[in-house]
């Protein structure tokens, strides 16, 4: 499977954030909040649907953490 193809689940990826140090701040709706020191990142979780390639990566850049190691 190329990385293009890779999809990534929402919990993938707040259990990414959880284990960088990230910390849960708040959920409204179905979007979920992280916070670490001033860094602010919002994960949307919508019924268990995929997160694209795209919008994970950059979650991830965001966050710090190399998409290619989870």
């Amino acid at each position: 499977m190329s990385p293009r193809t890779r999809v990534f689940k929402a919990w993938e990826v707040m259990n990414a954030l959880t284990a960088h140090g990230y910390i849960l701040v708040s959920q409204s709706g179905s979007h979920v909040k992280f916070r670490k020191d001033q860094s602010i990142i919002i994960v949307p979780n919508h019924n268990g649907k995929d997160l694209s390639y795209g919008l994970a990566c950059v979650i991830l850049k965001k966050a710090g953490i190399d998409p290619s190691s989870i």
